[in-house]
């Protein structure tokens, strides 16, 4: 189905964040990844757009799927995904209301402005 980019080996081994939104841009369909967040190329600190995952990551940013993982918005890209970061960002894809929105620029200097987190929507979750 064309979701990842090569045949795996070995199904218990770790992917790295940047993969992992590669896998996830090709597994869900355009529609349910629409741009909420303005996000200029080259504005992620550590992911340049000459990474063959930088589209991928840039789509999850601008989608509001992830945010960074620090005050400057880096991604890790060669970081290992950890499981909660999966869980989190499943969860975003399937519930729009969850994602982060923000906005990520670089202005006429190429300096990086960054405008805070909007707080993200609180899940109702009802047991019983």
């Amino acid at each position: 189905h064309k979701i990842l980019d090569k045949e795996v080996s070995n199904y218990e081994a770790s992917i790295t964040r940047g993969k992992f939104c590669q896998m996830l841009v090709n597994a869900v369909p355009k529609k349910m990844l629409p741009s909420i967040n303005k996000v200029d190329d080259d504005a992620i600190p550590d992911v340049p757009m000459d990474r063959d995952d930088a589209e991928a990551i840039y789509t999850m940013y601008r989608a509001g799927i992830f945010s960074g993982t620090d005050q400057m918005m880096n991604f890790k890209p060669d970081s290992k995904i950890a499981r909660q970061e999966v869980a989190a960002a499943i969860t975003r894809v399937m519930a729009s209301s969850m994602r982060t929105k923000f906005k990520l620029t670089l202005d006429k200097d190429s300096v990086k402005t960054v405008e805070p987190k909007e707080k993200k929507a609180k899940a109702n979750i009802k047991t019983g």
